[in-house]
């Protein structure tokens, strides 16, 4: 069996970044995080549409959320107090720590917001007026929805976003999917999902070159090397080392080290620019993935996330009527969907989910493997997602969005534990 490309795995690893967002937002965040999360984006929005209309409010908005994410990311002294007793690997007075931690604030700011701008065509000086007006207002949000603030606003505005990048993603053939044939695929995303897609995919590269500038080890050959008792299993370690492996590459390799790919969204539909941005970015980068299998299994996976959203809804259906049944003093009736009959699935949610993925995008799937997938979902994945969430909730502190998530690593490099 041929090896995958880097431009596959690199395809592979954003859709698990967008897919991890997005069970973080629907189905990690409580009530109280997604107000949090919808007032970002609702006041972004308002400040940004006073300046900026169509193609540089897409940009204006993406620059705000980026900028703001790494802004509201915790002090180092913040960091390391919400974990005591961990012993600290500087011997620096506070005051200096906490003046170098701003001075690479700054910097990795300043970095975006160049890139951007060159990249982009786009004058930031508005942009950076909005972050100043607005940073306050957010500064005691929670830790949850201020860390990967970007990506969290991304799957919040955009409906579905995992699907439609899979759709692009297909049909400009970074991923080789042969059971959904491409040009099958119905895959007619308007220009504002290409534009802030494009200024995402930019964004990762450029956030790698900044941690990759700033350190000589990854975090997850640090953690591997730091932690030998942890017992983990040979395919686990050997993902561990793969992405050390390319992490050392583009930090030895000063054509990977010294240079930024990106991607304009006039590239998005062109096959050829969209395939080189992604080697480039294999090349660079290997995300340790929250769902780690093969591509062929990645429909199934999405499918499954789809089914969880209508399941999380029924549910609350239910729960309506229960409380109106025991206030009434009558016996409730079920009036939430089954997931999925043997016998009559007709209207269950895995047949609502089946029609929507062939009508809306053209994709084939069985309601029995929704089923299976989503039952193994709920097993496995979403409780990682969910111990994630109460995991940061209780740290209080957001690391800044250009460092890998020590959280994420700790609770996802024992994923194998759920299995």
């Amino acid at each position: 069996m041929p090896r995958t490309s880097k431009a596959h795995n690199a395809g592979l690893d954003l859709l698990d970044l967008i897919s991890f967002n997005d069970l973080v937002v629907h189905h990690g965040m409580d009530g109280d995080e997604r107000q949090q999360l919808d007032t970002i984006i609702f006041r972004v929005t308002e400040m940004v549409d006073r300046v900026h209309v169509g193609r540089e409010a897409e940009i204006a908005k993406h620059l705000a959320f980026a900028i703001l994410g790494i802004a509201l990311s915790n002090t180092s002294a913040e960091c390391r107090n919400a974990f005591p007793w961990v012993p600290s690997s500087s011997n620096l007075p506070e005051e200096m720590v906490e003046k170098i931690s701003q001075h690479l604030r700054d910097f990795e700011i300043a970095n975006v917001l160049a890139f951007t701008a060159k990249t982009f065509g786009f004058d930031v000086s508005p942009v950076w007026e909005i972050i100043v007006s607005l940073q306050n207002e957010f500064s005691e949000f929670s830790a949850l929805v201020r860390r990967d603030l970007l990506l969290r606003c991304f799957v919040a505005e955009f409906e579905e976003a995992a699907l439609k990048s899979y759709c692009w993603l297909t049909v400009s053939e970074v991923l080789p999917v042969t059971k959904n044939d491409p040009s099958r695929i119905r895959c007619d995303l308007d220009e504002k999902f290409l534009l802030r897609l494009a200024l995402l995919c930019s964004y990762e590269m450029i956030t790698h070159y900044l941690n990759v500038s700033s350190r000589e080890s990854s975090s997850v050959e640090v953690m591997r090397l730091n932690h030998k008792s942890l017992d983990l299993k040979e395919p686990t370690i050997d993902r561990l080392l793969h992405i050390d492996n390319v992490f050392q590459g583009a930090w030895s390799r000063s054509s990977l080290r010294n240079t930024v790919p990106q991607i304009r969204a006039e590239d998005m539909t062109d096959k050829q620019r969209v395939v080189k941005f992604f080697d480039n970015w294999g090349a660079r980068k290997v995300r340790f993935r929250m769902h780690a299998s093969t591509l062929a299994s990645w429909l199934s996976f999405l499918g499954a996330i789809k089914v969880e959203r209508h399941h999380a809804f029924e549910s609350k259906k239910q729960d309506r009527e229960n409380k109106r049944a025991a206030e009434a003093g009558e016996r409730a009736q079920r009036v939430m969907r089954p997931v999925f009959s043997a016998t009559d699935n007709d209207g269950a949610i895995t047949d609502v989910v089946q029609i929507r993925l062939f009508e809306h995008y053209g994709l084939h799937i069985n309601a029995d493997t929704l089923y299976r997938c989503h039952s193994m979902l709920r097993k496995s994945t979403l409780k990682l997602v969910e111990l994630h969430c109460r995991t940061v909730r209780k740290a209080g502190v957001a690391y800044s969005a250009v460092h890998d998530d020590p959280f994420y690593l700790s609770q996802f490099v024992h994923s194998e534990k759920y299995h």
